[in-house]
């Protein structure tokens, strides 16, 4: 049986040293993931808004190496992820790759193994990443939200008046007013990430090939954004938000204006918005919207917990700032126990804490690693997760952890992906 590439004595895993090796990682990059893309302009746009990036830092580029020849990587950039309030530090796995000859071979598998490495030497409480059907999951990632699309009509659109908002590109002067419309629409919502008024910057100079678009009033106040973009002969919203309905009337009719010019026959306009975004509160106080969510098991946005003792510190952290509204439902100590890891939960009337060793009685709570998973992201409920196989949570208890873990809409916002 031929030896695999893993087990060769030159291969390695390890951060990309030279300019040369950086431009194959991302021009690799393009032609994987982009591939109708022009290579060399999108691998250097790629390059700045990853190297220019407020917290980067060179380690985060991970090259697959047989002797000097880069044959796959990844990148791995930390960020600081929104769950319910907590910001918990975080891996975002992107461009996992390998070159086509080298498939199936075992390198995406040592690329992950490298992955949770990182992250467990530096203390990150998740690792998360948009992964393709069928194969993250025996990694321990699981799914932790659903994607979520609203149809309009054209017709529908087109028989409403035009709205009395202007439109304009965005441009890197424009980043506070940028900010403060992600704050108001996404702001600590979970699944969006800590967000500087230089990280906006950043993005509104590298992010996309052509910047978002402003709707403005007459004194040039903006009131929402969009940035469409294009597949097949369709225009779709990729990120959008509406501060009221007369913005979102000049975002749909200049949306249509586009879409026709592409294609006059087509019937609908696509907006991607989570369900609960207020945008869609003021669409559906006008206009009839279709809503559909996607569910793809073992695919899409997925992540895994990785240094536990992060993220339940910083977890119990955020729990202490709203302790009023949980400590009167239950005291005692819990013996959380998470995959194969064991905490010791405390709850008493004037904080929540975790203790080293325990304190009796012990009140036993077990869940997996994808369990628990779900529910941090509020994707399933506790009742859900008490139903599953090999879990076990007291009754008396689950009025407290459907505190601690309420059901949440968890999304990842168009800007924010990787």
């Amino acid at each position: 049986m031929a030896q695999k590439i893993t087990e060769s004595p030159n291969f390695v895993i390890r951060p990309l040293e030279t300019d040369t090796e950086i431009e194959m990682f991302h021009r690799l990059a393009v032609v994987t993931f982009l591939p109708d893309d022009n290579p060399d302009e999108t691998a250097h746009r790629m390059r700045r808004l990853v190297e220019e990036s407020p917290d980067f830092r060179p380690e985060q580029l991970r090259g697959a190496f047989l002797g000097t020849t880069l044959i796959g990587g990844y990148l791995l950039m930390e960020r600081l992820l929104h769950i319910g309030g907590a910001q918990l530090p975080t891996g975002c796995v992107a461009d996992v790759m390998t070159l086509t000859e080298h498939r199936n071979q075992g390198i995406a598998t040592t690329l992950l193994q490298d992955a949770l490495q990182y992250a467990t030497t530096h203390s990150l409480a998740l690792l998360l990443l948009d992964g393709i059907p069928n194969f993250y999951h025996r990694f321990g990632f699981t799914d932790v939200l659903d994607i979520s699309k609203q149809a309009i009509e054209i017709a529908h659109i087109q028989a409403l008046p035009s709205g009395n908002y202007q439109m304009r590109p965005a441009t890197v002067h424009d980043a506070p007013a940028m900010l403060a419309l992600y704050q108001r629409h996404y702001g600590t919502r979970t699944g969006s990430f800590a967000r500087s008024l230089v990280r906006q910057e950043h993005l509104l100079r590298w992010r996309f090939q052509e910047p978002p678009l402003l709707v403005v009033n007459a004194d040039n106040v903006p009131y929402g954004y969009i940035k469409l973009i294009k597949r097949a002969n369709r225009l779709f919203a990729y990120e959008v938000a509406a501060d009221n309905w007369h913005a979102a009337l000049t975002l749909l009719h200049y949306h249509v204006a586009q879409q026709k010019q592409l294609d006059a026959q087509e019937r609908t306009i696509c907006w991607s918005l989570p369900l609960d975004a207020p945008t869609v509160d003021i669409l559906t106080e006008h206009i009839t919207v279709q809503s559909q969510i996607t569910q793809t098991p073992n695919a899409d946005w997925m992540a895994r917990p990785v240094h536990l003792s992060t993220l339940l510190h910083t977890l119990v952290q955020h729990w202490n700032l709203h302790r009023q509204q949980i400590v009167h439902l239950w005291s005692g100590t819990i013996e959380l126990v998470i995959g194969d890891e064991t905490y010791f939960l405390t709850l008493d009337e004037q904080r929540i804490h975790l203790q080293d060793q325990p304190t009796y009685p012990l009140h036993r709570v077990q869940f997996s690693m994808q369990v628990f998973t779900k529910l941090l992201f509020g994707y399933h409920s506790v009742t859900w997760a008490k139903q599953q196989a090999r879990q076990h949570l007291p009754t008396e208890l689950l009025p407290l952890f459907e505190q601690l873990f309420p059901r949440r809409y968890a999304w990842i916002n168009g800007s924010d992906a990787f």
